[in-house]
């Protein structure tokens, strides 16, 4: 229907610019002939006159017409002003260890032609803000489409896995580090559709998933006429394979396009200027969404003259204070999703390289999928890449997958140690998927081979509880490793749940509450409060539950 509006209203307006100039020549044409016809000599030089003003003004009216068509389609930019308003959206005011989300954003997808000012209006005490917004668009804006993106922070880690590193590694999760994550989505605003009038603002609300903070909410559309209608969230970057013919060639025209209306920074063999690259690493770190999108559009049009840039920024040959390390590197792996849907291929290498620092700052989502793309035989040269392979599908719930890692890692020269800390995780894996017998077979070789570590010997004494068989000896066994590390609360949430198993319902029910105070988003730990909660209910004071 738009399509169909759109050709009417190009018809009609060429239309009348063409009856009106066959209108002009057929009086020229009038005139003539009434020159041609006249007798006497007066009459001739009145209609030679008249023959003459209408030969002007048609060339006249001609040459302004089409100077103005020209002007008015190539040159002339209309400024359109465009407001808009988003309630609900969270500061890191409110980032704490039971509620991860850290920060909100959200910023038009085109870079350089719409110009975005915004205000924060934070609400004191409550960690939320409302984000007003004015949007400059030089042309006649019918869509915009947004970026949406929340950037999350945990304190946790899997139970089993918190301390449980080889020593002598650097795996990020030995210290139970802070789990980085940036969820991008992408929504887009059909002006038309809203009736949208510049009197007006686009008034959305964002609503944040409870059950699950880290997870992105639900955005809502506020109507002139006081109804609401949910904005459904669309991926960053759609497919190629979906993509029309013409939007293909837009693909194809646009590096083109957008080399001449900015300078380049990455010429053909990928070389750059310093301080241009020290720049770029700085805005792709920085804290402003907008800032981060330009710069990460510079690299998606730059194509593959962007890889050099990249391989420096990752070996650190690119000297500059860089900003937040995580939001650099989620940038730089986005840019290079976008530039291979065009089918431009990062090195095997450079995918390695950008999975291990994106395990480093634990962004295991990120570094399970460039493990993927560097390659089985590339990543499986060291056997430290197998164990950060190996824990990075285990945190991103591809356990099939790390089992198959986790025993070509075992099967390596390593050390005993190490094998200890593989055979450990092993049967961490395996009692997740309700493979008991092999995950106390498994954690049994773990304390074997290292008797003095207190994650191995936590790792049994849950396994046994989960299972409920060596009750006794898991009990010795988590007072071993308490003894080791009594500040452990992951130890002591193992020992109340032994003591649940013994049936001492009611001092397990202490120990954990205790423990899931301290790591309230530990999924294990949650389900073991609920589980020996509503055990406690059914139990009296004083008594016994059996086992």
């Amino acid at each position: 229907m738009e399509a169909m509006q759109n050709l009417t209203t190009l018809i009609a307006a060429n239309g009348v610019y063409a009856l009106s100039v066959i209108f002009i020549f057929y009086l020229q044409r009038r005139s003539y002939q009434n020159l041609r016809e006249a007798s006497a000599g007066h009459d001739r030089g009145y209609f030679r006159r008249v023959h003459v003003s209408v030969i002007a003004t048609t060339y006249v009216l001609v040459f302004v017409s089409c100077a103005v068509w020209f002007y008015a389609t190539y040159m002339y930019q209309p400024v359109r002003l465009i407001k808009g308003e988003v309630i609900g959206l969270l500061t890191p005011f409110a980032s704490s260890d039971a509620d991860p989300v850290t920060r909100q954003q959200l910023a038009p997808e085109r870079a350089g032609d719409l110009d975005f000012y915004h205000i924060d209006e934070i609400r004191p005490g409550t960690g939320e803000y409302s984000f007003r917004w004015v949007l400059v668009a030089k042309e006649n804006l019918r869509q915009i489409a947004f970026r949406f993106v929340q950037e999350s922070a945990t304190a946790a880690d899997i139970q089993s896995l918190s301390r449980s590193l080889p020593e002598g590694t650097t795996l990020a999760a030995s210290n139970r580090p802070q789990k980085r994550s940036s969820v991008e989505k992408r929504f887009v605003l059909d002006l038309a559709a809203l009736n949208y009038a510049p009197t007006h603002a686009i008034s959305l609300s964002y609503k944040p998933d409870h059950d699950n903070p880290a997870r992105v909410g639900t955005l809502w559309l506020s109507n002139q006429d006081g109804s609401i209608a949910e904005i459904k969230w669309m991926d960053p970057m759609p497919p190629r394979e979906s993509k029309s013919v013409v939007i293909r060639l837009l693909d194809a025209f646009m590096p083109t396009a957008f080399a001449m209306g900015s300078p380049a920074i990455f010429n053909k063999d990928g070389s750059y200027n310093p301080e241009a690259g020290r720049a770029l690493q700085l805005q792709l770190g920085s804290e402003e969404l907008r800032t981060r999108l330009s710069a990460r559009q510079i690299l998606v049009q730059s194509g593959s003259s962007s890889f050099r840039f990249i391989m420096d920024v990752l070996n650190r040959k690119v000297s500059s204070q860089s900003g937040d390390i995580a939001r650099l590197l989620d940038n730089l792996s986005k840019a290079i999703d976008e530039i291979e849907l065009r089918g431009e291929r990062f090195p095997p290498d450079g995918h390695l390289k950008l999975a291990v620092v994106s395990y480093n700052v634990s962004d295991y989502q990120s570094a399970a999928l460039h493990f993927d793309k560097a390659g089985d035989t590339l990543a499986s040269r060291q056997p430290v890449n197998l164990s950060m392979r190996a824990h990075s599908y285990v945190e991103t719930e591809r356990l099939a997958e790390a089992v198959g890692v986790l025993n070509r890692y075992l099967a390596a020269d390593i050390s005993q140690q190490d094998r200890a800390w593989g055979r450990h995780v092993l049967g961490f894996v395996y009692g997740r998927t309700g493979r008991w017998t092999d995950a106390v077979s498994e954690e049994r070789e773990a304390v074997r081979l290292a008797p003095g570590s207190a994650s191995f010997l936590n790792g049994l004494a849950y396994t046994y509880a989960k299972q409920g068989v060596n009750l006794s000896d898991a009990l010795t066994l988590i007072d071993r490793a308490l003894f080791l590390e009594p500040d452990e609360p992951t130890y002591v949430e193992t020992r109340g749940y032994v003591l649940f198993r013994l049936g001492r319902v009611h001092e397990a029910l202490d120990l954990i509450r205790k423990a899931s105070v301290k790591i309230p988003d530990d999924v294990d730990t949650q389900r073991d409060l609920k589980e020996v909660e509503a055990a406690a209910r059914g139990v009296r004071p004083g008594t016994q539950a059996g086992r």
